[in-house]
């Protein structure tokens, strides 16, 4: 069994979701849900994704789904915000082109240590 955990930096407006384990789109959705009910201004932050330890199965679907809810909940609010993917998976940057087309008002890019992701964020400012 898997989960999401995540931590909130309000002063620095970013996100940090981890993904452990066995997560399915299912879970993803809960997880979420959860965490936009929980902080709704997160619309407009900034976020990684640490997807190092991920062993689950997202399928397209899932993803579509999930960027559909997203629309709707941040209604374009998040407009040139930017979300790290750290993944160790060597098909991640082919992943991500796919899923960035789902989220077309953020701008997504992989990578491989959270220090280089975290670089990235930063240098935004």
């Amino acid at each position: 069994m898997g989960s999401i955990d995540y931590t909130i930096d309000q002063q620095r407006r970013r996100a940090h979701i981890r993904f452990l384990g066995d997560v399915d789109g299912r879970m993803l959705h809960q997880a979420m849900e959860r965490l936009w009910r929980e902080f709704p201004e997160i619309a407009e932050y900034d976020s990684s994704c640490d997807m190092r330890e991920f062993t689950g199965d997202f399928g397209f679907d899932d993803i579509r789904a999930l960027s559909e809810a997203w629309k709707l909940f941040c209604g374009g609010r998040d407009r040139s915000r930017r979300t790290a993917v750290v993944s160790l998976d060597r098909y991640a940057p082919l992943y991500l082109k796919a899923i960035a087309l789902c989220f077309a008002d953020r701008e997504l890019s992989v990578f491989r240590s959270m220090d280089a992701a975290q670089l990235w964020l930063d240098r935004r400012y």
